[in-house]
């Protein structure tokens, strides 16, 4: 199992156990019409971001969604500080492309009203949950860039019409999900607000400046450390 998968293990098995204390900080940068309802009703916080807001606020956040705009050198630094990013279309361009987060290249787009096929590594983090798999949304699955050259340490975690569509790894201390088609449609139906909740709570990692964890927690961690050396043998 991958670090980025593991971390995403631990996190998933804290949060359940301790949700009500790490309900995080959800920071949308760009469209951020169709988000704040479905991010407050999964129990988190809608912060509207963009290039004024600094690194300083940025850091208090768990995620940070970049939705059609490129981010900028503090984007970059939150995620190398530990932060979360998930892209959006035309947001996965930046991030691959223009600041090589993910060594991988997003080398053309395409255009087709197809199905989504979230592979073993997606449906880990969590991303089929109330979802079937393929899933389809109309003009919400319409727009497409496409990863190639895809390194070792990056997942493909969702493919489309036979090409990789979205990729997930680690960058300096954070990680990166490159979602690279048009889920935030806005004649989206309902399938993405499910896609939305899954982003959060299949992606969650402890949001920073929140306190020690408390013994179930870890308790939970040192059960997985066992499995893990136990896995290893």
């Amino acid at each position: 199992m991958k670090q980025f998968f593991l971390k995403g293990v631990i996190a998933s098995f804290a949060l359940a156990i301790s949700a009500g204390a790490n309900a995080g900080l959800i920071g949308v940068w760009g469209n951020s019409t169709p988000f704040a309802t479905p991010i407050q009703n999964a129990g988190h916080t809608f912060v509207n971001v963009n290039s004024a807001t600094t690194l300083e606020e940025l850091d208090t956040l768990e995620q940070v969604w970049l939705i059609r705009r490129d981010g900028d050198a503090d984007l970059n630094n939150y995620v190398l500080n530990g932060g979360t990013l998930v892209t959006e279309w035309s947001g996965a361009s930046w991030a691959v492309n223009s600041m090589s987060m993910l060594e991988a290249d997003d080398s053309f787009g395409f255009a087709s009203r197809t199905s989504v096929t979230f592979t073993q590594e997606g449906i880990d983090l969590g991303f089929t949950t109330n979802l079937p798999n393929p899933y389809s949304n109309e003009g919400a699955t319409e727009f497409f860039r496409s990863f190639t050259g895809i390194g070792e340490g990056v997942d493909i975690i969702a493919t489309a019409n036979g090409y990789n569509v979205g990729i997930a790894g680690s960058y300096g201390l954070g990680n990166v999900v490159a979602l690279g088609w048009d889920w935030v449609d806005t004649n989206a139906l309902n399938p993405m607000n499910q896609l939305l909740v899954n982003d959060i709570t299949g992606l969650s990692f402890s949001p920073k400046g929140v306190p020690e964890p408390g013994t179930l927690v870890i308790f939970a961690l040192s059960l997985i450390g066992l499995a893990s050396r136990k896995f290893k043998r």
